[in-house]
């Protein structure tokens, strides 16, 4: 095959230029994103039901809601909270589900649902992707000294906003102004009743004084039509004049009854930069989508609207919030983590090799097989991202291996005094045969590694996917140009220069005196330990030693977690209170105190700090000043704001290029029992126990555990049926009226649109007596509401939470940030015997501890098994490279020694047992693998040329010792700055570069020693052949 290529280079170098020129073209159609789809496609939809309290929502419609949910195929879970006045219920659907598609489908549910509802709440929800709380979205804040923000608002949104729903990536965009214009009616009680009106007349005059009434259909030759009375020209100032009734000849007008007051005021979304509020543009990404290609796209439009006029040319814009920033530094970072660890290996090359042509031979590999890799990545549908450019960086130092090893036996026999005269093209051909098995088979075995990953959990394989397809994409045509182009290109490099060591620089012949100062010391130590076969053993026993104390004892003090969040040196802090929605009152009552609070907990540690208000969920993102402040400052937030009562804090590390993925918490509890109303008594009491014996940072429950007054009213069947035409149909819908106000419509006052709706003002209704007192007109007199219904008073739930249509009462703990194992599952067991010594249930409850962590641990063991999985498929692989049974064991023994460096290594470093850092460790073994198929095919093929067994597997280990070191040291220090984690980003992969590297110093020692012990042990010395024996058959 070699002497083919060589006969026919110029065709293969052809080709491959043209290849190269193709896997160009590829890098840029390639789609890019932040990171592959690591999560489950989740729709969450928002119900609004004013007036209606959880319990009775979730008593009236839960169950036709629910069932018809459930009902939507490939939905995995169905989590409701039904609040008063608003409810939101989140679906996740399987794996395999498209996220649009999982969107329609609960579109689609959710229009049947909605015929069913009764008026006064249909058509009052929402459905969209759930972003989650550190969902990347975009924030642009937008001044103009030469424009009032109301009229730069308005051109914005006229002008701009449509231009900007046409891209492709865009989910949601919004414009907020820093006003808005509102309109309050406030009705006037004393005057309704003297005229005999009630708010039911006022919303029938509104309804029919501004809205289309359709009158019925008429029937003509051509077809039927529609009859309606359209209300052409009504705006706003005609609101005063409104007739609500006629008394008389006299019209009685809105005016007449009603206290009308239109003002600006702050809009329901405020985003505050140092108290200031601006014009403010909000962009969310579509799931799955390029936030990065988004917010390019959207300031070219603003740019352009700049330009050429639609908005002032003073206009400036104030990226508040830039994901893309983030974005594009990660990858860079990633990128540059790739590079630095690509330069580091071809120095090590150089310097041990001593030769730049041979250097640049391996050098040029890389490029190549990086180029050539994207066309797989294209063909098999891998996107650029984080994960899959990790997997690029992780490959960098593996690339060059099969190089090195088949250009350091080029070098070995081109400078061999032996081969002086010898062909050139004879040379290369030999020197490739000879390792070309040893080579295929180990970049097999690491292929081998990888390939399991399809069967882990799904999440494992969301995660890892991309980025095990992008190595083992990178080794397949890393072998490929190992074996061919390689070859090809030194046979043209060389066969002008004469077969002879080159005269080496002052800097190589050091580096060369050391390399044989190791290489002698290695082979002494190695001749004392094969001495005698009790050092071997010994070595062996000592080393499975070190990995039993390495497993039992210093890896349960390695904390876990699904995969290592990128640092930051921002933190939000989310928050919400039940009862209050109004953005002024949050900003005015609220905000002052919070930022006192905040600031006198971080001192000079917090350098900025803005607030976006949007009445039910806030968020104030916090600048600091440095990213290793981030974990102190989130532990003091989180023992300042506790979630409690009507407050609902969640304090977390703020940063867009943060993977998305599930949370997971310390401590997990379930009540059990029949009343609603003693659970979360039960959840209050547990969670007060718990906060007393700060055993978490945080603790909170789900539902929430406050609970409400209700005011209850039984009617009075007697006096209602002799006060006709009242009846308790029409009491109650005025009752809700009463309550909730009439229905809105929107009216336009020449510029805005704005909705209006009437409402009594909340002092006439702001305690039990004045609405038991509320007076109702009854012929020419008025009846107090107590008249009709008896009143009384109890306790209920503010809200009830269900998994699957079934009612679930859980108190959640968090023990802080990165504890190990052993410290998390210490202080469970602690809450654990606490709660059994101090809490008593009622008869009827019970309670139960739940793993909070299941969906990391099913993560976890599913790698456990793709790694054993690869070590069966290795064994497979070995056993028809050596054509035996027992040779393939004897390396596979080896991959378990490899450990110990990842274990200590990842406790030194404080890093994290993860999913990255464990599919370092299965990567490991095949590294690991690879070093003694190197060493025992040498062994097999030269064994013959020596006079004994130990001294050729002396000999051969010398000789294999060299490429073994250089494609350890590239690849440590091609691991290096992923190690380091060299920038923002490139921490994701840092568990992941600490345990290849770590892992690989200590397995390379142990293998170089390890497979020779164990030959000779397993060597009978009874055979008349020394190079023969009982034992392993080579």
């Amino acid at each position: 095959m070699l002497n083919y290529i060589l006969k026919k280079s110029t065709g293969i170098f052809l080709i491959t230029i043209v290849l190269l020129l193709f896997g160009i073209y590829t890098v840029l159609r390639l789609p890019v994103m932040m990171y592959p789809q690591t999560r489950r496609p989740q729709v969450q939809i928002d119900l609004r039901h004013s007036g209606i309290s959880a319990v009775d929502f979730q008593e009236q419609y839960a169950g036709q809601i629910e069932s018809r949910l459930l009902s939507i195929k490939n939905v995995g879970l169905i989590e409701t909270t039904y609040s008063t006045d608003s409810s939101r219920i989140n679906l996740t659907f399987d794996w395999n589900i498209k996220s649009d598609d999982a969107r329609v489908s609960v579109e689609n549910t959710m229009i049947t649902i909605n015929s069913s509802l009764p008026s006064e709440i249909r058509d009052s929800y929402s459905v969209r992707f759930r972003d989650g709380e550190n969902a990347g979205y975009l924030v642009i804040g937008i001044t103009s000294a030469s424009m009032q923000s109301e009229e730069l608002y308005q051109i914005l949104k006229n002008n701009i906003e449509s231009k900007l729903n046409q891209l492709q990536d865009l989910d949601e965009i919004g414009f907020y102004n820093t006003q808005r214009l509102i309109v309050d009616v406030s009705l006037d009680q004393k005057k309704m009743l003297s005229y005999g009106i009630t708010i039911i007349d006022v919303n029938n005059a509104l309804q029919s004084g501004f809205l289309p009434q359709p009158l019925g259909s008429l029937n003509t030759s051509t077809g039927r039509l529609s009859l309606r009375l359209e209300r052409n020209g009504r705006g706003l100032r005609d609101l005063p004049r409104i007739e609500v009734k006629k008394v008389g000849d006299s019209s009685i007008t809105l005016d007449d009854i009603a206290t009308l007051n239109i003002e600006y005021t702050l809009p329901s979304r405020v985003f505050l930069v140092d108290e200031k509020p601006a014009v403010q543009l909000t962009a969310t990404p579509v799931e799955g989508g390029n936030i990065n290609y988004m917010t390019k796209e959207i300031v070219a439009i603003m740019e352009e609207a700049r330009v050429s006029g639609i908005i002032p040319s003073d206009s400036e814009f104030s990226l508040y919030l830039d994901p893309a920033k983030y974005i594009s530094k990660s990858i860079k970072n990633v990128i540059q983590a790739a590079l630095i660890g690509g330069l580091l290996a071809i120095i090590i090359v150089f310097l041990i090799l001593g030769e730049w042509k041979n250097t640049f031979l391996i050098a040029a590999s890389l490029p190549v097989t990086i180029i050539l890799n994207f066309i797989l990545m294209d063909l098999f549908n891998v996107s650029i991202n984080l994960i899959s450019l990790g997997g690029l960086a992780l490959a960098v130092g593996m690339i060059v291996d099969s190089t090195i090893v088949v250009m350091e036996n080029i070098h070995r026999h081109r400078t061999d005094s032996g081969n002086i005269n010898a062909p050139l093209k004879q040379i290369i051909v030999e020197s490739v045969a000879q390792v070309r098995s040893p080579v295929i088979a180990s970049t097999l075995t690491s292929v081998l590694v990888f390939l399991p990953i399809s069967f882990t959990a799904p999440l494992t394989n969301a995660i890892l996917g991309d980025q095990a397809r992008t190595v083992v994409f990178c080794l397949l045509v890393s072998l490929v140009v190992s074996l061919t182009i390689v070859p090809l290109t030194s046979y043209h490099l060389f066969r002008f220069h004469v077969n002879k060591r080159k005269k080496i620089g002052t800097i190589q012949i050091h580096i060369e005196a050391v390399i044989n100062i190791i290489i002698k010391i290695y082979n002494k130590s190695l001749k004392w330990i094969l001495d005698k076969k009790i050092r071997a053993f010994s070595f062996l026993i000592l080393a499975f030693t070190a990995l039993a104390i390495s497993v039992l004892m210093v890896l349960p003090q390695i904390p876990k977690e699904i995969i290592s969040t990128p640092t930051s040196d921002r933190v939000v802090l989310f928050f919400r209170n039940s009862t209050i929605s109004d953005t002024e009152e949050l900003m005015i009552d609220i905000l002052p105190e919070m930022n006192s609070k905040i600031e006198e907990l971080l001192g000079d540690r917090l350098v900025n700090k803005y607030t976006n208000l949007s009445g039910r969920f806030n968020q104030t993102f916090l600048d600091l000043r440095s990213s290793d402040d981030t974990e102190d400052v989130i532990t003091l937030l989180q023992r300042e704001f506790i979630s409690k009562g009507d407050w609902y804090y969640s304090i977390i590390p703020w940063d867009p290029a943060a993977l998305p993925l599930p949370k997971s918490y310390d401590f997990q509890m379930s009540i059990y029992g029949s009343d609603p109303g003693k659970k979360v008594e039960l959840l209050v009491a547990i969670q007060e126990l718990l906060e007393k014996e700060e055993l978490y940072s945080w603790v909170f429950t789900r539902p929430s555990s406050s609970a409400i007054e209700q005011l209850n009213m039984t009617p009075r069947e007697e006096s209602i049926n002799r006060l006709s035409p009242w009846s308790e149909s029409s009491l109650i819908s005025l009752i809700r009226r009463v309550l909730t106000g009439t229905s809105s419509i929107t009216l336009n006052d020449g510029i805005n649109d704005v909705n209006v709706s009437a409402d009594y003002p909340k002092e006439d209704l702001d305690s039990r007596e004045k609405i038991e007192d509320f007076l109702i007109p009854y012929k020419q007199s008025f009846i107090p509401l107590k008249h009709f219904f008896n009143f009384s008073t109890s306790k209920g739930v503010s809200q009830i939470y269900s998994q699957n249509g079934e009612p679930a009462y859980q108190i959640y703990g968090s023990a802080g940030f990165r504890i190990s194992d052993a410290e998390r599952v210490e202080i469970q067991n602690k809450t654990e015997s606490y709660l059994k010594e101090v809490l008593t249930l009622p008869d009827g409850y019970s309670y139960s501890f739940d793993n909070p962590r299941m969906e990391m641990d099913k993560s976890i063991k599913s790698l456990f098994f793709a790694l054993l999985i690869s070590i069966i498929l290795i064994y497979i692989l070995l056993a028809f490279q050596f054509n035996s049974l027992w040779v393939p064991i004897i390396i596979l023994v080896t991959i378990p020694l490899g450990f110990i460096g990842v274990i200590i290594s990842l406790r030194v470093f404080n890093s994290t047992l993860n999913l990255n850092s464990l599919l370092g460790t299965i990567l490991l073994g095949g590294i690991v693998v690879n070093n003694a198929i190197m060493m025992i095919d040498f062994y097999k093929e030269t064994r013959d040329d020596y006079i004994d067994y130990k001294t050729a597997l002396i000999s051969t280990a010398t000789i294999r010792f060299k490429p073994i070191l250089i494609t350890t040291l590239t690849t440590i220090f091609g691991m290096l700055p992923i190690a380091i984690g060299l920038g923002e980003g490139s921490n994701i992969l840092q568990p992941l570069g600490i345990a290849v590297s770590g892992g690989l110093i200590v397995s390379t020692f142990l293998t170089i020693y390890a497979i020779p012990s164990i030959i000779v042990l397993t060597h009978s010395s009874k055979s008349k052949n020394q190079n023969s024996g009982k034992g392993v058959n080579f």
